[in-house]
């Protein structure tokens, strides 16, 4: 097979052997964390609206650095994704891409454990009265000719499926450059100059700590989901964010652009690990605050769910760049968000409630909780 001869030919390895070039010595100035399992043909399209990015901006000085560094981790991958992405790799070729073959994460994946709430294998009801369109897998020597020239992609793979949150903290520790963004592999980034206008807000609110933006959906429009971006769109500053973050998560995680210090900051407390479900351990004798305390690590919760409340937690700012949709969410009918049962509202409720007993509700003896709706 194809990738067989990769590795032959010295693109794959469990040491990086790529000669050292310019992209090695010079930080990017974004990583975009891509952690992927099983996502085709979702991921052909998602991996290109990343590649033809123009981080350009004529804000700044022709000079400015203008390069992204994708880092792509299949995570157990058993379809085609992995061998796409190397394949891609190869058609980039060494001083742009490489292949790095890693031991899996020595960390359990609670999501294998969670009953689904729908079979993976049939698609989901509410596609019944709009089926989904046919989605074309793009050809890799297409979307590296489109690819601009100073960006650089690097695969990582290993071979169980360690889930999502092992999978970005690998990204993460591979991640060079001074700003993050993360997507999922059925997502796309759109138009060309997204990332630019987002840095550029960031630059302009030195007092924020990420930024994100407006989102628009792609493929099918479910009142349901056209209502929940519409909510997520309406919270611009970082105050609205924060405070409706106990009602759901108010942006997408990967809509966003975080500064890495920043992350490095937050995730200070599990050794740099994004986390799908919270690092929690209970003294000894002491009586738990809440059923999140007695799951501990076995709790699945969503990492952007996790990551969102342990952001404000820290007391940091987020805030949103407003005008036209720069993220496109696609939907279609097996998406976890339908699916899996780590996304259940009773998973969502326990790290809700995880957050409140640490945080707005740390120091009250008794609570009372109101919700309608």
């Amino acid at each position: 097979p194809f990738w067989r001869l990769f590795a032959c030919l010295g693109m794959e390895s469990d040491a990086d052997e790529r000669p050292a070039n310019a992209s090695d010595t010079v930080a990017p100035a974004l990583s975009l964390l891509l952690p992927v399992h099983n996502a085709m043909p979702y991921l052909t399209h998602a991996v290109r609206s990343i590649l033809v990015q123009d981080l350009s901006r004529p804000s700044s000085s022709s000079s400015h650095n203008t390069s992204l560094e994708l880092v792509l981790v299949c995570d157990g991958c058993t379809d085609a994704s992995q061998q796409w992405a190397i394949e891609l790799a190869h058609r980039l070729g060494t001083s742009r891409a490489r292949v790095t073959s890693t031991p899996s994460p020595s960390t359990n994946n609670p999501a294998l454990d969670a009953p689904l709430r729908h079979p993976e294998d049939r698609d989901h009801p509410s596609f019944a009265s709009a089926p989904p369109a046919a989605i074309d897998v793009l050809d890799a020597e297409a979307v590296a000719t489109e690819a601009r020239p100073q960006h650089t992609l690097h695969v990582l793979h290993y071979g169980s499926n360690a889930g999502q949150g092992a999978a970005m903290s690998l990204a993460l520790a591979h991640a060079r450059a001074p700003l993050i963004a993360q997507m999922e592999a059925d997502d796309e980034r759109a138009p060309a100059d997204a990332f630019a206008r987002m840095i550029n807000m960031l630059e302009a609110h030195p007092s924020w700590d990420g930024v994100t933006c407006i989102v628009e959906l792609l493929g099918h429009q479910p009142r349901g989901m056209l209502e929940y971006v519409a909510w997520q769109n309406g919270l611009l500053a970082p105050a609205q964010l924060a405070a409706e973050r106990f009602v759901e998560i108010p942006s997408l995680h990967q809509a966003a652009v975080f500064r890495r210090a920043v992350i490095d900051e937050v995730l200070a407390a599990t050794g740099g690990a994004y986390r799908d479900g919270p690092l929690i351990r209970t003294t000894a004798g002491k009586r738990p605050r809440c059923e999140l305390e007695q799951h501990g690590e076995a709790l699945d919760t969503p990492v952007d769910m996790h990551w969102w409340l342990n952001f404000f937690h820290h007391g940091k700012r987020c805030g949103r760049l407003d005008g036209e949709a720069l993220f496109r969410w696609r939907q279609h009918p097996r998406q976890h968000t339908r699916t899996h049962g780590r996304l259940s509202i009773e998973s969502l409720r326990r790290i809700k409630v995880h957050f409140l007993f640490i945080g707005p509700l740390a120091s009250s003896a008794r609570s009372v909780g109101l919700s309608v709706g």
